[in-house]
């Protein structure tokens, strides 16, 4: 079975945005259970971003199983790394970015289809 990752992009910030692996839009085909390390990069944002990692809507923090590896809350470089292992019941990653002395913020969302890899 496969995994298919559309890559959406939400922000309006043009090339200010983050992008999942180098695109704004992308589709990736998984098999369950195996691991892929996404990368949330940006270009060009003001100051230093704060940057967030959320997995269906929650919080991915560092001592989260499921994170395997992340830049920390600040870019290093402008990129970050968060791996996934895929499952069924996860339906979407999203990298959220924002900047502290403004308050802006713009995001990035993979949605995750997870099929079963039945027998």
């Amino acid at each position: 079975m496969l995994l298919l990752l559309p890559a959406l992009l939400s922000s309006g910030w043009g090339e200010l945005a983050p992008e999942i692996d180098g695109q704004t839009r992308a589709e990736l085909a998984l098999r369950e259970n195996e691991r892929h390390a996404f990368t949330c990069r940006v270009a060009g944002w003001p100051g230093t971003p704060r940057l967030a990692w959320y997995l269906d809507g929650q919080l991915q923090e560092a001592s989260t199983s499921r994170l395997l590896s992340v830049g920390g809350e600040a870019f290093s470089g402008g990129t970050s790394t968060f791996t996934v292992t895929a499952q069924r019941a996860q339906h979407e990653l999203n990298c959220s970015l924002q900047d502290p002395g403004s308050g802006r913020s713009a995001n990035a969302s993979v949605i995750l289809n997870v099929q079963c890899e039945c027998p």
